[in-house]
């Protein structure tokens, strides 16, 4: 199951790849989709996964929605 260390884990990993706009994308979109498995799995907090989560919104690169 995935913690808030995993999350706060691959937040660290997108802000060292954020000069790269692929690679940061990429793992931005893996870790929202991780997060949803883990809340849908039944994650007992999951209103905190999601709120750090979210923070990757705040990592400046690059989005592509097209």
């Amino acid at each position: 199951m995935m913690t808030l260390r995993d999350v706060g884990t691959r937040l660290n990993h997108i802000e060292a790849v954020a000069r790269h706009p692929a690679a940061a994308h990429e793992a931005s979109d893996e870790l929202l989709a991780e997060v949803l498995i883990a809340i849908a799995a039944g994650a007992t907090n999951p209103a905190e996964l999601a709120a750090e989560a979210l923070q990757v919104l705040d990592i400046d690169f690059p989005r592509s929605f097209g």
